[in-house]
């Protein structure tokens, strides 16, 4: 994992988010983040939402294509507002949600998914027009093998397991708080 985030900054950006959402739900000005240096690093990110220990929303930037702070906003309000899955979270939804953000490490492709450990490494696979993302943690929260992990990622990626072998793999970690 290439960035470092002290408890302090983690808390900072978790408050980001919510303030982001917030202040966009009461129709107020989003307040831009203090400008730290780590915070202008570009970094793959994903923000999810969980209500009720639920998958509430979750959108991200699968590498870095913008300044931390600046993907942490936009995948904030993405993840609140703009996941096809879920309908728009409203004022009363608020309170019940929790944010969870993942900063991802550079993709490494891999020739093969034996280099990858479940729980530790996330995976984007990539068929033709179709790709598909899971982080790290998807596999831990939801307690699955490696053949269940790799399954998920292809239903994800909307491909049949038969055309696994003919996927190009890139694993990753994630800094998840």
């Amino acid at each position: 994992m290439n960035v470092e985030l002290s408890k302090q900054q983690q808390d900072e950006l978790l408050a980001y988010a919510y303030s982001v959402i917030t202040n966009k739900l009461n129709g107020s000005q989003i307040i831009e983040l203090s400008n730290s240096a780590e915070y202008q690093e570009n970094y793959g990110v994903f923000v999810s939402l969980h209500k009720s220990g639920k998958l509430r929303g979750c959108v991200g930037y699968i590498e870095g294509v913008k300044p931390l702070d600046e993907a942490i906003k936009e995948m904030a309000l993405s993840s609140a507002f703009g996941d096809d899955r879920f309908d728009a979270l409203c004022t009363e939804e608020l309170e019940t949600i929790t944010i969870e953000i993942s900063i991802l490490s550079p993709l490494e492709k891999i020739d093969s998914t034996d280099n990858i450990t479940v729980g530790e490494h996330g995976l984007y696979i990539q068929n033709d027009y179709h790709s598909g993302i899971l982080l790290p943690q998807v596999a831990t929260e939801y307690k699955l093998s490696k053949e269940e992990f790799l399954h998920q990622v292809c239903i994800k990626a909307g491909i049949d397991d038969t055309q696994f072998s003919s996927c190009d793999f890139y694993k990753f970690t994630a800094l998840v708080f």
